[in-house]
């Protein structure tokens, strides 16, 4: 970002003064602001302070309790290096974090995502399943009292026949939908649903008396986008995003084996109909183990009940996973289970499989 532009960031206590000064600025017209969702073990301000990834340099250019203002900078090859500035914010007492940037999507993608990502064992994204998303914009539409137009969709599916794409040296199996329309967003939510498919990305545009408010756009991966007026977006969804970040927190954290004494603290996602009454099921929830990425896995028995082992080689944390009951899936962690791991691993379940809900399992 050029130094002219370091306003956008400095001088705010909070996301809201922050937000309320961008809102009120003359932007230029390709203006869009990100925000990244996180959620922490413990507190992302400290641990970033004690470590800092090799490739990357780091630089507080203010901070206070809540937020601070951080140049970032990573060298992505010899001589060429991405550079950036962002504030990183604390909601209240809560370990839900965003950061937020006027950067380009290619210092998000290439530096900013991937910093935080080297934090594998103390954060990880807020993901958010394709009901959550829609719960979001039903929220904003009430709270706006607005229309809510989709202007593009990225959905994936999750049948097992792909269809087999040559390109290149490679073969590669497509299964993303991207898709431009002009519908009312519940619409595009209730055909990817009667597809099996879960939206991956939806970009929209807040409309009210013909007048559009802002355009703006949501990822199941926790970045979210908006070209002005972003105070009105964040005020509406920030508490409904703030209770999904700690309930995911309150699941994924200490829950290996070695944090609680060799007990285990075992996960559930929980499913509304009997979706294993079908033996298939459990073959297909095999082969979405196997596209886990970066792991390993073990199949003890499939049928008529399921038991298999993973290893997530990215940390070393592994977990058994169990379907003795045809409404729900239990994944029980074992002598290390990072929260990111869990987090991931659980995530990839309801992308790949199927989205249920999560929860604590009480024994």
């Amino acid at each position: 970002m050029k130094e002219d532009s370091y306003w956008l960031h400095r001088h705010h206590t909070d996301v809201e003064s922050l937000l309320n000064g961008i809102s009120s600025a003359n932007l230029p017209k390709d203006f869009q602001l990100k925000l990244l969702f996180l959620i922490a073990k413990g507190d992302i301000f400290k641990a970033i302070r004690e470590w800092v990834p090799h490739d990357y340099d780091l630089q507080f250019l203010e901070n206070n309790e809540s937020m601070c203002t951080i140049k970032l900078a990573r060298e992505i090859k010899k001589g060429k290096v991405l550079s950036g500035t962002f504030n990183l914010a604390r909601h209240a007492n809560t370990n839900v974090y965003v950061a937020i940037t006027t950067e380009k999507q290619k210092f998000v993608k290439n530096a900013l995502i991937k910093f935080f990502d080297n934090y594998y064992s103390e954060l990880s994204r807020l993901h958010l399943t394709s009901g959550q998303i829609q719960t979001i914009l039903d929220k904003l539409k009430a709270g706006l009292n607005c229309e809510i137009i989709t202007d593009r969709v990225i959905s994936y599916s999750r049948l097992n026949k792909k269809k087999f794409i040559i390109t290149g040296k490679k073969p590669r199996f497509k299964e993303s939908d991207v898709r431009w329309t002009e519908e009312d967003y519940k619409s595009s939510f209730q055909r990817a649903a009667e597809n099996d498919k879960w939206i991956d990305k939806i970009s929209f545009c807040v409309q009210k008396e013909n007048k559009i408010n802002f355009y703006a756009s949501l990822s199941r991966d926790g970045l979210f986008k908006c070209d002005k007026n972003a105070d009105e977006f964040y005020k509406i969804i920030i508490k409904y995003l703030v209770n999904i970040g700690n309930e995911n927190i309150d699941i994924f954290s200490n829950k290996s084996r070695l944090e609680n004494d060799g007990n285990i603290k075992p996960i559930a996602i929980e499913y509304a109909n009997n979706l294993f009454e079908d033996v298939e099921q459990n073959k297909r929830l095999i082969r979405i183990i196997a596209e886990f990425p970066k792991s390993s896995y073990s199949v003890y028995h499939g049928n008529p009940y399921l038991h298999t082992s993973v290893v997530d080689y990215v940390d070393g944390s592994s977990y058994d996973l169990w379907v003795v009951s045809a409404d729900k899936i239990i994944i029980i962690p074992q002598i290390r289970a990072t929260f990111n791991s869990l987090s991931r691993f659980c995530e990839h379940i309801l992308k790949r499989f199927s989205e249920g809900h999560l929860a604590d399992l009480k024994i």
